[in-house]
């Protein structure tokens, strides 16, 4: 079986990664950082001794991306499982964030995973077990005044995924869906968050113990869909006095 993982140097795709070479996978991952996929590869090859291949792409340019990674599988085996950790925030992203700036959060956060998908998709129908894995953010469930294209972006990916479900439920490729909460990384360790990180290494177990299994959307932690729930059904008199 092989896994393809897009975001796969940091993280919570770093996770994946480990947790997917653990299981036997055979790995592809890509990233915008040759730097950090190139000691990724090498401890991967010298821990698991699975098979793994790394390219570059800078998902901020979509066409770009997706030639890149049409080129790399033309004359290879395709992928029986792909997931999409990737992501990209900024903390200037609210009402005054400039237009030009938007293209970034949207390609990265949508363009690119709509752009691969559509490219993978008939391949992958044909092969064993295929999974498609996409992930959110519980940022999208109800817009407020910080991350606003980053939350617009996660809105439409989840929106997607759901789509995608529906066209393929008569094939044998799996669409999944991750909803999450404060997930462990680089920028949590600095901010102060109401509730603790999800360790990320927990989340990418639990995604490849998953894989087979047919459930659509997932939040993740689950009290975070607790929280969601709460969060789309408070009157407006009350959401408008959160801390934002």
């Amino acid at each position: 079986m092989k896994a393809l993982i897009v975001g796969a140097s940091a993280g919570f795709g770093k996770d994946l990664c480990y947790s997917l070479a653990g299981k036997g996978y055979s790995l592809v991952i890509t990233s915008s950082d040759k730097k950090d996929l190139i000691p990724l590869v090498a401890d991967i090859k010298f821990k698991f001794g699975t098979k793994i291949s790394y390219f570059v792409i800078d998902a901020k340019d979509p066409i770009s991306s997706i030639s890149k990674i049409i080129k790399f599988f033309k004359n290879q085996s395709k992928p029986n499982v792909i997931l999409f950790p990737i992501g990209f925030v900024s903390d200037l992203d609210n009402l005054n964030y400039h237009f030009k700036n938007f293209d970034n959060i949207f390609n990265v956060n949508l363009k690119v995973i709509v752009g691969i998908c559509s490219f993978m998709i008939p391949f992958m129908k044909k092969l064993k077990s295929p999974v498609i894995v996409g992930f959110g953010s519980i940022a999208s469930v109800r817009g407020r005044d910080k991350n606003i294209v980053y939350s617009a972006a996660k809105r439409a990916l989840e929106s997607y995924f759901e789509s995608l479900r529906f066209a393929m439920q008569d094939t044998n490729l799996l669409v999944q869906f991750y909803r999450l909460g404060y997930i462990e990384s680089h920028s949590s360790i600095y901010k102060k968050l109401v509730f603790k990180p999800y360790r990320s290494v927990l989340l990418a177990n639990k995604v490849t113990a998953n894989l087979n299994k047919d459930f659509g959307i997932s939040t993740q932690p689950f009290f975070w869909s607790i929280i969601s729930q709460i969060l789309k059904l408070l009157p407006w008199f009350l959401f408008k006095k959160i801390k934002q």
